[in-house]
C-alpha cells in the first residue's frame, strides 16, 4: 500500500513538473529547431532522458494498465506498428498547426497566447515518444524473461539519450521518431481498429 502511494506521488509530481514546465517552453520566443540543434550533445541526450524518464513515470503510476495493453499490442505486430505509430506523430503535428492557425485568424500569433499552440505541439510530441521508448523499453525486457516496465522506462530513456548523444540532431530526431512509433503504434493501431466497427453500425 505504502508502495501505492509512493507511486501515485512520483506520478502526479512527473505531471505537475511537464505542467509547470509547458508555459516556459510555450513562452520562449527564441525556442525552435535551432535551438535544439545548437544545443551541444550531451545537454540534448540529458534533457531526452529526464523527459521520457518523468513522463514514463506518471505513465507507470498512474496509467499502468494503458502500458501493458500498449505493450501487448506493440509484440502483437511490431512492423505494423511503425506505420501506425508515424500515424500518431502526424496527428500530433496536425492539432499543433490547426491550434497555431486558429491563433493566426484571431491575430494572437506571437502573442503569450498565441505559444499556447507551441505547448499544444511540443507537449503532443513529448508524451507520445515517451510512451513509444518506455512501451520499446518494455518489449525488451519481455524478450529477456519477464516483463519490467520500471526496467523498461530506464532502458528506453537511456535508448533516447544515446541516439541524441551518437547521432547529429537531424538524424537523432528521426531515429527517436522510428524507434518511438514502434511503441506508439500498437496503441493507435488498436484505438483506429476499435474505432471503425462503430462507423460501420451506423453506416449499415
Amino acid at each position: 500500500m505504502g508502495s501505492g502511494k509512493s507511486g501515485r506521488w512520483v506520478g502526479g509530481l512527473a505531471i505537475v513538473w511537464g505542467l509547470a514546465a509547458v508555459p516556459t517552453v510555450a513562452g520562449a520566443r527564441a525556442l525552435g529547431p535551432s535551438t535544439v540543434a545548437d544545443a551541444p550533445a550531451v545537454v540534448r541526450a540529458l534533457a531526452s532522458v529526464v523527459l521520457v524518464g518523468l513522463v514514463g513515470v506518471a505513465f507507470l503510476a498512474r496509467y499502468r494498465p494503458v502500458v501493458d495493453r500498449g505493450v501487448e499490442d506493440t509484440m502483437d505486430r511490431p512492423l505494423v506498428g511503425i506505420v501506425y505509430g508515424l500515424f500518431a506523430y502526424v496527428l500530433v503535428l496536425f492539432a499543433g498547426f490547426y491550434a497555431n492557425d486558429l491563433f493566426v485568424r484571431a491575430g494572437v500569433a506571437g502573442t503569450p497566447v498565441g505559444y499556447v499552440a507551441l505547448a499544444i505541439l511540443a507537449s503532443g510530441l513529448v508524451l507520445v515518444t515517451s510512451f513509444g521508448f518506455l512501451v520499446v523499453g518494455t518489449v525488451l525486457t519481455d524478450l529477456s524473461g519477464g516483463r519490467r516496465p520500471w526496467h523498461g522506462l530506464l532502458l528506453g530513456a537511456l535508448l533516447s539519450g544515446t541516439s541524441w548523444l551518437l547521432l547529429p540532431a537531424v538524424a537523432a530526431i528521426g531515429a527517436c521518431v522510428l524507434v518511438a512509433a514502434v511503441g506508439i503504434g500498437g496503441a493507435t493501431r488498436s484505438w483506429v481498429h476499435r474505432e471503425r466497427p462503430v462507423h460501420a453500425e451506423l453506416d449499415s
